[in-house]
C-alpha cells in the first residue's frame, strides 16, 4: 500500500525543529537562569545528528516510494535540497577563518567545497564550519540509496522484508561500532571530561550507513502497518508515549555521560535508530494526536522547514556574531546572538534556500 506523499507528514516537519535547536544547545549551552534540571538537555542535544540520519532514510523512502527515481533528476533534486546553503555556510567561515589574510584555496578548503571532509581526521573534517561534516555523510546516503530503494522495491512486497532490512541495518551498524571499540578499545575523552568519539576516523559515514537504513526500514514497516484502520488509535496512543519516553529520558539522563563512552557512542551509531524509527512509524501512521497536532502547528511546521538553514548556520552566525561583539567591544547576550542565529537562518530559508530549490530543481 502507497502511504500518500502529499501528507509530507508535518509531525516529522516538527520534530525536526527540535532536533536542530538540540544541537544548538549541544554547541552552545542552555541560557542563562535554566533550571538545574534540564542541564542534560545540552548534553543530549547531539543526539539530533544521528535523529537527522534516521529521518533521512525515512522521508527519502516516502518521497521515492512508488517509482525509481531518474539518477540525475534525483542528485539534482538532492544538490537543490542542501547545496546552496551548505555553500553560503562554508564560505562564511572560509572568509572568517582567512581574516586578515587571504584564503587558502588547498586541499583541505576542496575537500569541504565537495563535501568530503568525513572521510578526513576530525582536525581537518571540522577546520571550517564544523556541522558541516553531517552534509558529507548525507551526501554519501544520497549517493547509495538509489540502490537501496531498488532493493526495497524488488523485495519489500511482504512486512517480513522490513523486518529483515532492519536486521541488516542493526549489523551494518554493529560491525563497524564493536571494530571501533575493539581497535580503539574505548571512545576518548579530553581533559574536560567531553566525549572525543567524533574523533577520527568515526566522522566516517561507514558508521551512520546502519541508522539510514534503520529509517528506511522503518518506513517499509510503516507502509505494511498502514493497511490495519482498526489499529489506528493504538498506533496514536504509542506515539504519544514514545514521546513522553524520550522527553524524560533526555532530561533525566546523560546519554553522554564519559564514564560510559562506549554507551553513548553506541547510541549515537547505532541503537539510537531503531525507537526514532518506531517514532516516525507511529506518527505516520496517525497524525491526529495531541502531539501531532502541536508538532503540525504553523510555528513549528515553518521552524521545522527552516530547520537546516538553522543547522548549518548556527555555527557561522555565533561565531561571526562573537567576533563583531569583541571588535565593537559589546557583549551579546545568550538571547540576543540566538536570535540572530534564528533570524539569520530564517531569512535565508526565505530568500535563498527556497527559490534556490525551485529554480535547480526545474
Amino acid at each position: 500500500m502507497t502511504i500518500k506523499t502529499n501528507s509530507k507528514i508535518d509531525a516529522l516537519t516538527g520534530l525536526r525543529w527540535f532536533a536542530a535547536l538540540g544541537v544548538y544547545l549541544y554547541h552552545f549551552g542552555l541560557p542563562p537562569q535554566t533550571p538545574h534540571w534540564l542541564a542534560n538537555l545540552k548534553h543530549n542535544g547531539g543526539l539530533g545528528v544521528p535523529f537527522f540520519f534516521v529521518l533521512s532514510g525515512y522521508v527519502l523512502s516516502l518521497r521515492y516510494q512508488s517509482s525509481t527515481p531518474n539518477f540525475r533528476r534525483y542528485l539534482r533534486s538532492r544538490f537543490a535540497r542542501i547545496g546552496p546553503l551548505y555553500l553560503v555556510a562554508l564560505f562564511m567561515m572560509v572568509i572568517y577563518k582567512s581574516i586578515p589574510n587571504f584564503p587558502k584555496f588547498d586541499i583541505q578548503f576542496f575537500t569541504h567545497l565537495f563535501a568530503l571532509q568525513a572521510w578526513r581526521d576530525s582536525d581537518n573534517g571540522l577546520f571550517y564550519n564544523g556541522p558541516g561534516w553531517t552534509i558529507s555523510v548525507e551526501m554519501f546516503f544520497y549517493l547509495i540509496f538509489p540502490l537501496l530503494i531498488l532493493m526495497t522495491q524488488k523485495f519489500c512486497h511482504t512486512s517480513r522484508f522490513s523486518i529483515l532490512l532492519l536486521i541488516a541495518s542493526s549489523l551494518v551498524s554493529v560491525i563497524p561500532f564493536a571494530l571501533h571499540v575493539h581497535h580503539f578499545k574505548s571512545a576518548k575523552s579530553n581533559a574536560d571530561g567531553l566525549l572525543m568519539e567524533f574523533a577520527w576516523p568515526s566522522l566516517q559515514p561507514i558508521y551512520y550507513v546502519g541508522l539510514f537504513m534503520m529509517g528506511i526500514a522503518s518506513f517499509l514497516a510503516s507502509r505494511s502497518l498502514s493497511e490495519s484502520e482498526r489499529f489506528k488509535l493504538l498506533f496514536g496512543y504509542v506515539s504519544s508515549l514514545l514521546l513522553v519516553v524520550y522527553l524524560v529520558v533526555l532530561i533525566w539522563f546523560r546519554i553522554d555521560n564519559p564514564n560510559y563512552p562506549n554507551f553513548s557512542f553506541a547510541v549515537k551509531v547505532w541503537l539510537l535508530g531503531i525507537p526514532c524509527g518506531l517514532l516516525f512509524m507511529f506518527l505516520t501512521l496517525n497524525k491526529t494526536t495531541y502531539f501531532s497536532r502541536i508538532l503540525s502547528s504553523r510555528p513549528l511546521k515553518f521552524l521545522g522547514e527552516a530547520s537546516f538553514s538553522f543547522y548549518i548556520f548556527h555555527y557561522p552566525v555565533h561565531t561571526w556574531v562573537t567576533r563583531v561583539g569583541a571588535t565593537l567591544n559589546y557583549n551579546f547576550s545568550y538571547l540576543q546572538i540566538f536570535m540572530l542565529v534564528l533570524t539569520f537562518a530564517i531569512v535565508m530559508h526565505v530568500l535563498i534556500e527556497k527559490p534556490l530549490q525551485k529554480l535547480i530543481s526545474k
